[in-house]
């Protein structure tokens, strides 16, 4: 987590690519950050986090899905 949500810079290098990320609790906080992040802009660089936070949950409810139907199991996850 960045030490000063109010530096630019300092949160867009701590915004994560999201196709890198397969674990739900990294997928949750950068949710998080995100959300925190995005109060804070306006204009066409808002629309373009909403854009981000829009493939972080769908990230989110890929994963949440895989598991309820059976395609991704508690050994396969980990």
């Amino acid at each position: 987590m960045p030490k000063n949500t109010d530096d630019d810079t300092e949160m867009e290098e701590t915004i994560h690519d999201y196709d890198k990320m397969v674990a739900m609790s990294v997928i949750e906080a950068e949710i998080e950050l995100m959300q925190d992040y995005i109060k804070k802009l306006k204009g066409p660089e808002k629309d373009l986090y909403n854009d981000k936070m829009n493939n972080l949950e769908f990230a989110k409810s890929t994963i949440e899905s895989n598991i309820g139907i059976g395609i991704l199991t508690p050994e396969k996850y980990i």
